[in-house]
């Protein structure tokens, strides 16, 4: 898990704690929309938002393993997490990005 943690400390690393704030806030009302809650959403769709990020298989990886984590943390009971891994797993067509080899690299 110290892995997943430092993955997501670079992310939000130079951030100010308003715009740590609202990207929080962002993935709240997106959740919330795309479970068909009362939320709306105003941003950007998954593919968009991750578009140039290069984020990898084993980002990606860790990023569930988080998210597992913090589900068992909450107490979520496990029909309820398995709906939320789920859903997650839906959005990672448009979050994981084709890694491309360096010329001359097999």
């Amino acid at each position: 898990m110290h892995r997943a943690r430092c993955a997501e400390h670079n992310y939000w690393k130079g951030k100010s704690e308003d715009s740590f704030r609202k990207d929080r806030q962002l993935i709240v009302d997106f959740l919330v929309s795309a479970s068909g809650g009362p939320a709306f959403y105003g941003g950007r769709d998954m593919k968009t938002s991750h578009a140039g990020l290069g984020i990898t298989e084993r980002e990606w990886q860790l990023f569930m393993e988080h998210s597992r984590a913090m589900l068992m943390h909450l107490q979520v009971a496990p029909r309820e997490q398995d709906e939320v891994l789920d859903f997650l797993t839906g959005l990672k067509a448009d979050v994981v990005q084709p890694q491309v080899a360096p010329i001359g690299v097999a």
